[in-house]
């Protein structure tokens, strides 16, 4: 039923903002009945790393990932179709390719991970 169709009595009322704009705000009816407790551990360890390495692993994690969709996509259609030779071909390129992308994004990772240097950091204040 549209609007035009309805009777002046069902029609929803409209709330106006303005009558209220002068009340009280309400405040939170449950944040005087919580009790929360936050752990922190004593000692907080993170590991600086070099910031031109990540991103350089970060671009060949992609690549990789980019590459495994294309040789998934390929491969699939490759053993769907009658051993087409051009699904083959382009299918082991792809394989190749993204061989060479994880061991570069493995060989990035490692050197990611010699270079890191931890920084171990103390919780020394409580605030209550």
């Amino acid at each position: 039923m549209n609007d035009k169709a309805r009777a002046p009595e069902e029609m929803p009322n409209q709330v106006e903002v303005e009558a209220f704009a002068g009340s009280e705000s309400s405040g939170n009816p449950i944040a005087g009945g919580l009790n929360v407790m936050v752990s922190v551990p004593e000692t907080i360890e993170i590991k600086m790393v070099n910031a031109s390495t990540l991103e350089e692993y970060e671009i060949w994690f992609f690549i990789s990932s980019v590459l495994a969709n294309f040789l998934a996509g390929f491969a699939v259609a490759y053993l769907m179709s009658d051993f087409n030779g051009i699904l083959a071909a382009n299918t082991a390129a792809f394989l190749i390719l993204f061989g060479v992308a994880v061991l570069v994004t493995i060989r990035k990772r490692a050197r990611l991970q010699a270079k890191a240097r931890p920084l171990k950091f103390k919780a020394s204040q409580i605030i209550q």
